[in-house]
Formats: structure tokens, C-alpha cells, sequence
């Protein structure tokens, strides 16, 4: 079993559960049809209100004396809207006041509407839900059955604080195992309790954290001792940021980056943090690797920096191949400077667009792009910090992903990023 947090891309979603609510019930869901006949009805079911709801299921209606079952699409939903948009506003501060919650069982694994009503008052009870609104809606449209839980944060009691799921990885992870022994479904690999080495049942969809714990077992796995500043350039290789924390020249943390998401390696679970790395092979050495370290960690900032500010952008018309990353200027040498080439070269780093669409594997075509950018940027702004022979090197590894974008321009200017 999986339980997952799925947090809002909106800095503030206060006011918008209406879109959380409508999704879960299956009314703006894209589900899969059968001879023109909508399944949502089929695929969809209402597990259970929290007992501060006072509401019949939604998805069920009487028609002169029948029992119909309702779609998400047929359903009136405003109700349930109503209740949760009137306990967030208790408490107008709180600028993330509804927590999405959704539990997967593996493929081949299944429990009843009871049960499932069951674990939802268990695990809500378990993370502090006891007087708050909450709704579960079992879906069964994937080969996996999965509940979605609307949490809403704000007490219904006064002074309506909002519920902090403070440490929420850990205390998920043992909630998780205590479920699986309770429902008598099988143990999954929890790395937050079982340690590193396997992967979740969920690996084959490359979620963030999945993908850095995969890397990192991968690196370990074939180099079994190995200095912290090698374990971050193979890390950067693979498009995977890493920031050392230290305090008076000592390691004390680190923290990953993919994309703009960042999570300390505590957070991903028994195996991850600086502590237990350090017990599966990697080593640091002050006088050897202290300098470097501070310059990965400007570079990693200036990188993480891009990315945060980054948008893809359109594919070119004259290149419908290619999706162009980042244009910057190259200062020309002194000795180029003398020649015919007596302006600044523009170029571009590019990468093939090789995928069609973002449907099915959305998430991983996402992480795919970010991954690539990220150690192109990587590379770009070590270039810059290094003396010329080293510009060299690094310049040569990026040779194949740069393209001449138009004839130079007048003047010299200096290295950098046009954003």
C-alpha cells in the first residue's frame, strides 16, 4: 500500500476544493467509455463523509421509490462544497487549508466499500483528523484500486487552528505499516521503515523521490566506497542537484533537487540522510574536499536558481525537432578576436524532442526534460567558474547539444544566460 500527499502547484488554494471535490466524484474526471455508455458511475464510489459531515452519499439517488447510482457528472456536489468552503473559511491565514490524500493497493489486491470506510477513519483518526471535514471516494478506473481523501485542515472547533502534519514522511510510514497488518494486506517496500534497496510498487512511475532514491542505490550499488565529491558529480550526471550542509567545516545534511522540487535526504527515507550515507560508503575528507564542496554548492544555487525561473519554451518553426533550452554569448579569445570572427558568438543549448504529447507519461517525460536541463546548466556554470583549459574540457562536453542560432552580433560581451 502507497499513501501518498499530492500538494497544490498554487502557492495559495484557498477557495478552489471545488475543483479537488469535483475531481474526486469523477465530474471532470476523463474516464473510459464503453459502447458511448459513460462508466464513471461504475468506476467511481463514495466511501464516507467524516461524522461532521451530515450528508447522504451524492452519488445516490431515489426515483419513485428506485435506488439509482449517480455519476460524478449527475451528482449535485454543491453540498459538499458548501461544507468544506464554509470550515476553511473559519480560518482565512491558512493559505493551503485542504490536504489531498490518496491511498494505492498494489495491482491484484482489492478490499470492499466497509473496509475501505474502515481504513479512512483509521488513518484520518491516526494523522489528527478527528474534528475536521473530510470525504473518500474510492476510484477503480486503473488496475488499482485507490482512495482519494479531501482533507480540510481547519478545525471545526474554535479557535479553528490549522492541523500541522508535522514530520508527515515518517509518521505516514508507520500509519502505512500498521494499515497493511490491520486490513491483512501484504507488507509493500517502505523505505521510510525498511531502509534502501528496493523499490516501491509504484517505481514504474517515476515520481520525484523515487527517482533520487533510485539514482542514489544505483551509484552506491556500484561504487561502494566512494568520496562525497564523486557522489555529487554522479549525481549531477544523471540530472540529480545535491546540496551539502555543513557548520564549522563538518557535514552536517544533505538535501537533492529535481526539477524545482527539493527534499533533505532524512525525508526520503531510512538510508538517505547524511549520517547514514556516510555508513554506506560515501567519505568526506576536509582538507581534500571542503573548497570543492562550497563551489558545488554556488553552482547548485545558481542552477536551482535557473530552473525556478525557467519556462519551456515553443518548439521553432525551423526546427520542429528541437526545443530550444537556454541561449547564451561566448567571449571570444583575444587571438579569435584578431581574426575574421571579431564578434561574439550566440548559441543555444538544445535537446531533440523525441515524445509526442503528455497523456500517459506525463510525469516522466517532465522529470526526462528537467533532468536534461539540469546538468546542462551544471555544466554551463561550472564552464564559468573554471580557468581556461578547463573551459575547454567542459566546453567540449557540451558541444553536442549547441547550435549555431544566427550570425554574431557587434561587441564583446560577457558569458551569460539570457532568461
Amino acid at each position: 500500500m502507497i499513501i501518498e500527499y499530492l500538494k497544490s502547484k498554487k502557492s495559495n488554494n484557498q477557495g478552489r476544493v471545488g475543483r479537488l471535490i469535483n475531481y474526486i466524484f469523477g465530474k471532470t474526471k476523463h474516464t473510459r467509455s464503453s459502447n458511448q455508455f459513460d462508466l464513471t458511475n461504475e468506476t467511481i464510489e463514495f466511501i464516507g463523509y467524516s461524522s461532521s459531515i451530515l450528508l447522504q452519499n451524492p452519488l445516490i439517488s431515489f426515483n419513485d421509490g428506485r435506488l439509482i447510482k449517480l455519476s460524478g457528472k449527475e451528482a449535485d456536489l454543491a453540498p459538499t462544497i458548501h461544507m468544506f468552503l464554509n470550515a476553511e473559511n473559519q480560518n482565512k491565514r491558512v493559505k493551503h487549508p485542504i490536504e489531498h490524500i490518496v491511498v494505492s493497493l498494489p495491482e491484484g489486491e482489492s478490499l470492499n466499500s466497509v473496509q475501505w470506510k474502515s481504513l479512512a477513519d483509521e488513518l484520518t483518526k491516526k494523522l489528527g483528523f478527528t474534528d475536521h471535514h473530510w470525504v473518500a471516494v474510492l476510484h477503480k478506473d486503473t488496475k488499482n484500486q485507490h482512495l482519494h481523501l479531501a482533507c480540510c485542515a481547519i478545525s471545526n472547533s474554535a479557535p479553528h487552528r490549522r492541523l500541522v502534519l508535522s514530520n508527515s514522511y515518517k509518521k505516514t510510514a508507520m500509519i502505512r505499516n500498521e494499515l497493511e497488518k490491520m486490513f491483512g494486506l501484504k507488507h509493500d517496500h517502505n523505505p521510510y521503515t525498511d531502509g534502501p534497496g528496493k523499490k516501491v510498487n509504484n517505481a514504474k512511475y517515476k515520481t520525484k523521490v523515487q527517482t533520487i532514491r533510485s539514482e542514489i542505490d544505483t551509484i552506491l550499488r556500484e561504487n561502494p566506497q566512494i568520496s562525497l565529491l564523486d557522489f555529487i558529480t554522479r549525481l549531477g550526471d544523471v540530472g540529480i542537484g545535491c546540496f551539502i550542509q555543513t557548520r564549522r567545516d563538518e557535514v552536517r545534511g544533505v538535501s537533492f533537487s529535481i526539477e524545482n522540487y527539493k527534499i533533505s535526504g532524512s525525508k526520503l527515507g531510512i538510508g538517505y540522510s547524511w549520517r547514514e550515507l556516510s555508513k554506506r560508503g560515501v567519505s568526506y575528507n576536509i582538507s581534500r574536499d571542503l573548497n570543492l564542496i562550497i563551489e558545488f554548492n554556488n553552482v547548485e544555487k545558481r542552477v536551482t536558481s535557473a530552473i525556478e525561473n525557467f519556462e519551456l519554451p515553443q518548439q521553432p518553426s525551423y526546427a520542429p525537432n528541437l526545443i530550444l533550452l537556454k541561449t547564451f554569448k561566448i567571449k571570444l579569445t583575444d587571438r579569435k578576436r584578431r581574426s575574421k570572427y571579431k564578434r561574439a558568438a550566440l548559441g543555444g543549448i538544445w535537446i531533440r524532442n523525441s515524445f509526442k504529447g503528455m497523456k500517459k507519461h506525463e510525469i516522466e517525460q517532465l522529470i526526462s526534460i528537467s533532468r536534461i536541463l539540469r546538468k546542462l546548466l551544471t555544466l554551463y556554470f561550472l564552464w564559468l567558474a573554471k580557468k581556461d583549459r578547463e573551459k575547454q574540457i567542459a566546453f567540449e562536453k557540451l558541444k553536442p547539444y549547441l547550435k549555431r542560432l544566427r550570425e554574431p552580433t557587434d561587441g564583446d560581451v560577457e558569458n551569460s544566460f539570457s532568461f
